[in-house]
């Protein structure tokens, strides 16, 4: 039997759960106040913020997908 959109994704994660990646970029003044105040609007830190907010459009966009989308989406970010 086929898995699902969410089952495939939930896979992915636990096989992947103990993983952290270092994230070393430059933003604009902008947006670095900006989610300086969100994170602390919602109480959180930014790191949690970022991740937070990464991980729900990530499952907005799978939840839009055929199988066959998602199989393909899901294989082309997998890079460290």
């Amino acid at each position: 039997m086929a898995m699902s959109n969410s089952e495939r994704q939930r896979k992915f994660r636990e096989e992947h759960k103990d993983d952290t990646c270092r994230l070393d970029l430059r933003i604009s003044a902008e947006a670095w106040f900006a989610l300086n105040r969100l994170a602390k609007s919602e109480g959180v830190t930014k790191r949690k913020f970022l991740e937070e907010l990464l991980i729900r459009l990530d499952d907005e966009k799978l939840s839009g997908m055929t199988d066959e989308e998602s199989e393909v989406y899901l294989n082309s970010g997998v890079t460290r």
